[in-house]
């Protein structure tokens, strides 16, 4: 159980647009027959989810153990924050804020087991509420990803240029043997870049890189979503068991995009091809 945390702030791509470093097309992986997922090809429509709903229990949601702090580490958080506690304790003198900070960390309710576990349940409902999460990969041709996400090659993959998400928070994920644990001093950069950026290397083979946002409130679901135009989509690339007459439906949709097909190689790969612009 790692109290390290295997991200510092420089490793994480929390940083303006333009000064990040994205490939050029990030894809996402979706089934045919799925209204909601076709929505990407009739409504051109992606969609930020809330991390309470992830199938990966663990994703956003890294443990905090407030009691792992030792005694000084858990004076020394009690004093960066106790003027947000006691705003009133601004003016006073440096003496009197460590005063209360050491008699907060000894006798307050930070060592209340329960007390601490609402405060924690609470504010991981909140950021639920308020976060939201793209998944996507730069990865065409991932044999896993094509398995997994679009139905055993019978559904389809669609590429987005990197700047469709010049305005949210996008980088690489990272992968772990072991999470971390989170003691509840972390400086709020990192804990949020581990907290988003760092999955268990189970995962690994999806090769995520992972678009998000935070409101200041909760979002309503028409906020959530990412609508692209017709000249930030790169391609589509059809899994070789889609349903017949599926190209001429992303067609129909999606005028003169550049159309692919995919399918295993026998060897755990995957072979793209060309599809021709009428079939």
């Amino acid at each position: 159980m790692p109290t390290h945390l295997p991200l510092r702030i420089e490793g994480v791509s929390l940083v303006p647009p333009e000064q990040r470093v994205l490939p050029e097309v990030l894809y996402k992986y979706r089934e045919t027959g799925n209204p909601w997922h076709e929505t990407v090809i009739t409504q051109r429509e992606l969609f930020l989810s809330s991390p309470s709903g992830f199938a990966d229990n663990d994703d956003c949601n890294i443990p905090t153990k407030p009691e792992l702090l030792t005694s000084a580490e858990r004076t020394e958080w009690v004093a960066r924050t106790i003027t947000h506690q006691f705003p009133w304790l601004a003016d006073e003198p440096a003496w009197k804020q460590h005063a209360y900070a050491q008699y907060y960390a000894d006798y307050g309710s930070i060592n209340e087991p329960r007390h601490v576990q609402q405060v924690l349940d609470s504010s991981r409902a909140e950021f639920n509420t308020r976060f939201g999460v793209l998944c996507l990969t730069a990865e065409p041709a991932n044999a896993h990803m094509w398995n997994a996400y679009s139905g055993n090659f019978s559904g389809f993959c669609i590429g987005f240029y990197a700047d469709t998400f010049d305005s949210y928070a996008c980088g690489p994920m990272h992968y772990v043997p072991e999470l971390p644990v989170f003691k509840g001093n972390e400086e709020p950069e990192e804990y949020f870049a581990n907290l988003i950026y760092v999955k268990h290397d189970q995962y690994e083979p999806e090769k995520e890189f992972r678009v998000n946002r935070f409101w200041p409130s909760k979002p309503t679901d028409d906020q959530r979503k990412i609508r692209a135009g017709r000249h930030q989509i790169a391609e589509v690339i059809i899994g070789h068991n889609a349903p017949s007459g599926f190209a001429d439906f992303v067609r129909q949709h999606i005028p003169g995009i550049a159309l692919r097909t995919a399918r295993p190689d026998g060897n755990g790969g995957v072979i793209l091809e060309h599809l021709p612009d009428s079939v």
